[in-house]
């Protein structure tokens, strides 16, 4: 597990130390928002900060595809490190596992989008094509890979970049509460 952010190592080992942070934790500067750049983590918040790394939790394969992404509107509102953790572990067992939507969702095709409701929620969702694609094989039949693959034929493209956007869906499927639990 690593941090990073665009402050150099000594404000880091300031840091560590100010908060008691364990060794374990590698923290890490982009002082030149390149790690930032290849994440689309840049943004510029008001006229004179530009180039200011979003908050957010990453999770990222061994091929370099983010598999998980926490954001919140909230800057000053991570993920505790059990909800970071429960993702981790959902990701590995649902990457295994068939994806089953909530028997209680209701779905409803637009075109070549999806409206999804969950009146346990009382919340919408607009779901974009891919999305929709996505969710139309989460009927507790399709492997997260037979999805990938099947999403990989029919827009022709490479299987690690669809494998990404796959597992991103799903997460945010998973933490909307649009999934059964297996």
């Amino acid at each position: 597990m690593f941090g990073i952010s665009v402050d150099s190592p000594y404000t880091h080992a300031a840091w560590r130390e100010r908060l008691g942070l364990p060794a374990e934790l590698v923290l890490l500067s982009d002082f030149n928002r390149e790690f930032g750049r290849a994440f689309d983590l840049l943004q510029t918040p008001h006229v004179n900060l530009r180039n200011v790394l979003r908050r957010r939790l990453l999770v990222i394969d061994q091929e370099g595809t983010v598999v998980h992404l926490w954001e919140q509107s909230d800057p000053a509102s991570l993920p505790t490190p059990d909800e970071a953790l429960d993702a981790l572990r959902w990701i590995q067992r649902e990457r295994l596992e068939q994806p089953r939507a909530q028997p209680d969702v209701m779905a409803e095709e637009i075109g070549d989008e999806i409206v999804l409701f969950h009146p346990g929620h009382n919340r919408g969702y607009v779901l974009n094509p891919t999305a929709a694609f996505v969710w139309s094989c989460c009927d507790g039949t399709n492997s997260v890979e037979a999805i990938v693959n099947d999403l990989a034929s029919v827009y022709g493209q490479p299987e690690p970049v669809v494998r990404g956007d796959v597992c991103e869906v799903l997460s945010a499927f998973h933490n909307a509460g649009l999934l059964a639990s297996v």
